[in-house]
């Protein structure tokens, strides 16, 4: 667990000493032709920009090696430019194992409970009356691997991209199908909700 003020708690002035995640970075060129870092950097809060210009502490080792979902040690002071918010960096570095910090500290969580959705997805599953679809689901939602469904974002960016974000769609998808079913008895409701459940899983 990540001891640090979160970005959004920040205002200008203060002073930051903060591990913070990769979400973009590029390397530009200012009208003198010297390169600079166009990165925004983030924690589970939010994000911020910030340029890191080339006589910084840490700069070519981030130049050469930094890429998105990085996790860096950043020291400077919150500044603005225009009226948003960056961080003037004095030094830059990427973490190490002694620095025991995971990615999962950086991102964002579901405002669901992901043990409330786990038993939502679980009383799903006893529902599926057809044996075989029943056994199968049983056993791919259990364990670790049920561990894993529930903890993961469904993806980097737009697509539920933070914690438990995986299970979250997953439940939206079933209520759907239930929907469709309803309005359309024919269908397969074993089948179309067992889709539903393993439509992202893999």
């Amino acid at each position: 667990m990540l001891n640090q003020s979160d970005l959004t708690e920040l205002t200008k002035g203060n002073i930051i000493d903060h591990f913070l995640m990769i979400r973009k970075i590029e390397i530009r060129n200012t009208k003198a032709g010297k390169k600079f870092l166009s990165m925004e950097v983030g924690d589970k809060s939010g994000s911020i920009n910030t340029n890191v210009w080339n006589d910084t502490a840490g700069f070519d080792n981030i130049a050469d090696s930094g890429k998105v979902g990085d996790i860096l040690k950043v020291a400077g002071s919150i500044d603005e430019f225009q009226g948003v918010p960056q961080i003037k960096v004095s030094s830059i570095r990427l973490t190490t194992s002694a620095d025991n910090v995971e990615v999962q500290d950086f991102l964002p969580r579901s405002a669901r409970d992901s043990d409330v959705m786990e038993k939502e997805l679980l009383v799903r599953i006893d529902e599926i009356s057809n044996t075989h679809l029943n056994e199968l689901l049983k056993n791919i939602f259990s364990g670790e691997r049920m561990e894993k469904f529930k903890t993961a974002p469904a993806g980097k960016s737009w697509h539920h991209g933070y914690i438990h974000g995986l299970i979250t769609p997953t439940l939206e998808m079933i209520k759907i199908c239930d929907l469709m079913c309803d309005f359309h008895p024919q269908i397969n409701r074993d089948l179309l909700v067992s889709g539903a459940m393993l439509h992202d899983f893999g």
